[in-house]
Order: structure tokens, then sequence, then C-alpha cells
């Protein structure tokens, strides 16, 4: 196995193995995009103590790789408190409460991290990101995401306020993208905001290596990755 996770044997047991790690890729791709953008917009992010993270549009995969977000601390030593908010249409929502709630987690950190003091600590919101800023609860962010947002061919109506709030947003925003036809459709929408980027889009270094067969889309049957073009829009 080399550096880019590809057999160096036709052996099985090598096979699995790699496939496995391949496989992990799919959550941690979250995570080192995250990192790959703050050190992309904040330039102290080595030293920082402190980050607050929106993630725009979260679902299934967001919130299955929440255990992931330690890497963060791991990775970025000098972080001791990470601040995470999930906002989205598809957050879970809280019987006993209503969009006026924001519910608040705190994330087990593993021995080490706890001894030195260091936490992650998760809000959820429930509704749109626009709607999400006009609250109470709401702090702006030191970065946002919306991973596979597909807001140029998915849910139009419903990401079009939120889109049109970014573009002129006080914090940069991380997209990523599975297949380029989505990344044309969304260029063609900031471009007709007038939006600027901290990064074009291009192919993300980390994306997940573990790919999966697409039914939709302009391409039948095509193979994609999780996160596989990535872009930041700028912050105003």
């Amino acid at each position: 196995m080399n550096r880019n996770l590809k057999y160096l044997a036709n052996d099985s047991k090598e096979r699995e193995f790699v496939e496995y790690l391949r496989y992990g890729t799919n959550t941690t791709t979250i995570q080192l995009t995250l990192i790959a953008a703050l050190e992309t917009t904040t330039p102290n992010v080595s030293t920082r103590v402190s980050i607050n993270l929106h993630i725009i549009g979260a679902a299934g995969a967001e919130f299955a790789s929440v255990p992931a977000f330690e890497e963060l601390l791991h990775l970025l030593p000098s972080l001791t408190t990470l601040q995470l908010s999930f906002v989205g249409l598809n957050v879970a929502e809280d019987l006993k409460d209503d969009t006026k709630t924001q519910n608040l987690h705190t994330l087990q950190c593993c021995t080490m991290c706890t001894k030195m003091g260091r936490s992650i600590s998760i809000a959820t919101w429930r509704g749109p990101y626009h709607a999400y800023v006009d609250t109470e609860f709401y702090k702006t962010p030191d970065l946002a995401a919306a991973f596979h947002s597909g807001f140029a061919v998915d849910e139009v109506a419903d990401w079009s306020p939120t889109i049109k709030y970014l573009a002129y947003a006080p914090h940069p925003t991380l997209f990523t993208a599975a297949r380029y036809f989505e990344i044309q459709g969304e260029m063609r929408v900031w471009k007709n905001l007038g939006a600027r980027f901290v990064k074009n889009a291009e192919v993300n270094k980390w994306k997940g290596m573990s790919p999966s067969l697409g039914v939709c889309g302009d391409k039948p049957n095509e193979v994609t990755y999780r996160n596989y073009w990535w872009y930041i829009v700028k912050q105003r």
C-alpha cells in the first residue's frame, strides 16, 4: 500500500485493509477539508485556542461523522475549545421544542484531551440558515461549511435565500460537491450574485477515497467521491 491508498501487491489481505482505510476517509474527509479551509482563511489557525464552525444543511453524513470532529483538536494542538453549530432543515427535531430553541450537546473527548481541558460543544437548530442568523443563538463563525449541498440542482427554492445571504456573509463559507456539473451550476449562481472567492473550485486533496456509483446527474452510472470538489466563498 502506498500513501495514495493504492495496492502494491495482488494480495487479498492487503486489498481488504486498503478498502477499509478508504472507506474511513468518507468520514474524515469532512474534518480534514474543514482544517484545510481554516488554513486557507484563518492565518493564525495554528495558534487559535477557540474556533467556531457552522455546518449548514447538516444531515446524515455530518451527524454520522461527529466523533471524528475531535481530530481538529488532535491536528490543531493549540485548540482547546471547538464550538460546532449544525443547522438545517434535516436536523433532527426535538418533539419538546421548536425552531425557537437551540439544543446543546457536549462531545465526549478522548482521555488525553479531557485531561488537557479541551472540549467540543455542539448546538443543533432545525431550520434554514438564513433564518438562524436572525436568532439570539447566532454568533458569527470563523468558518461556515455546506457539504454536498447541491443547491443549484436540488431543493433550489429552499436554498435560494440562504445562498443569497452567504454571498455577502461576514464569514467565509466552504462548499463541496461530488460532480462537476454541480460545480458549474453553483458557479453560475454565485456569478449572478456577484460573489467573490477565497479559493476557486478545484479538486479537493482531502476528498473521500471510497468510490460510489451515481444514478442521477448528467452522466449515467458516474463514479463519484465525497467532497471531490471544493471552493470557498469570501466574506464581505
